[in-house]
């Protein structure tokens, strides 16, 4: 399966909705009990149109997963983070995004994420560049849209302050302008809520229900939990460890550019603390860089091992929701 994606023609990554379709299929007969946690003013606008375990909103979260795949290639081919060009970071951010019964559904962060890579593929283009406002003030305001479908991902502006330091000699005035973006998106829809004499209506939806510290360390997890969050721990221990050989033959600038994604990961941890009621699905805040580390890893592996080890993790995925279902 992965041989088809082992190519630099971007628009393969079409093939990938199939992929998610397949991974995703269980919950069309087997929904596993859900409900979203964190969502923000704009999630609650997307549930009152379609229910979040209903068959619509099935169909839109695995087009949202293709979307979202062929970003990650696209930031990943657009910058040269690969030493081979291949899709395969597209297609691990889908398997990963898939990976328990609790990332299945159209969740907050699913939706936030979309906008959080737009971000992402936008700060990444300031590199060596003199007139780059445009870029410093998009990656702001996508982060801010990002938040009002899910609230950590407001924390994400410490990723974008951190990828123009890494990138550009420090500037007050781009670093500002960075956190207006966020915020002009913030103050527009606040007008508006205030205009229609429901400012604390929008207060709480976007803020007051949703923020805690220590949000992470206060919660209670049972023991099926723990479990997931130490798999990703492991996968994360991994990508961390094997940051020598992404940074192998690499440009400096590439060498950045993977430097701003472990901040993502950062950027994701550090949200969990400052979130109500966190739960398990956070974890997809850190899918992305999961992604593309995973398939930098698999693109080194003998062709046929990397076959191999892929069909044991598709399988165990599917199994995984059946026995959920089972019992």
């Amino acid at each position: 399966m992965l041989r088809l994606f082992r190519t630099n023609q971007l628009f393969t990554s079409v093939l990938l909705l199939f992929y998610a379709a397949a991974l995703k299929l269980v919950v069309f007969w087997a929904p596993f009990n859900w409900a979203p946690t964190g969502q923000g003013w704009l999630s609650e606008v997307v549930y009152e149109w379609v229910h979040w375990q209903g068959p619509a909103a099935q169909v839109i979260s695995i087009f949202l997963l293709m979307v979202q795949a062929f970003m990650i290639n696209y930031i990943v081919l657009d910058n040269r983070l690969s030493n081979e060009n291949t899709l395969l970071p597209g297609v691990f951010y889908v398997l990963l995004s898939c990976a328990f019964p609790d990332f299945l559904y159209l969740s907050p962060v699913l939706l936030g994420n979309t906008f959080f890579l737009f971000g992402l593929s936008e700060v990444m283009k300031v590199y060596k560049r003199s007139k780059c406002a445009d870029h410093i003030f998009n990656a702001g305001f996508w982060v801010g849209i990002a938040s009002l479908f899910y609230f950590p991902f407001i924390f994400m502006v410490i990723v974008m302050v951190a990828a123009l330091i890494i990138q550009r000699a420090p500037r007050m005035r781009e670093l500002l302008l960075n956190l207006a973006g966020t915020f002009t998106v913030l103050w527009l829809v606040g007008i508006s809520f205030y205009l229609a004499d429901a400012f604390p209506e929008f207060v709480n939806i976007q803020f007051s229900r949703n923020f805690r510290f220590p949000g992470f360390l206060s919660s209670s997890f049972p023991a099926e939990t723990w479990v997931k969050l130490g798999l990703f721990f492991l996968l994360m221990l991994w990508c961390i460890l094997n940051a020598g050989s992404y940074m192998s033959k690499k440009n400096i600038e590439a060498q950045k550019k993977i430097t701003i994604l472990y901040w993502v990961l950062a950027g994701g941890i550090i949200a969990g603390f400052f979130q109500n009621a966190v739960t398990v699905d956070h974890l997809l805040m850190v899918a992305p860089a999961l992604g593309v580390f995973t398939g930098f890893n698999f693109e080194r592996m003998k062709a046929s091992v990397a076959e191999a080890i892929h069909f044991i993790f598709f399988v165990s995925v599917i199994v995984l929701q059946l026995a959920i279902w089972l019992a």
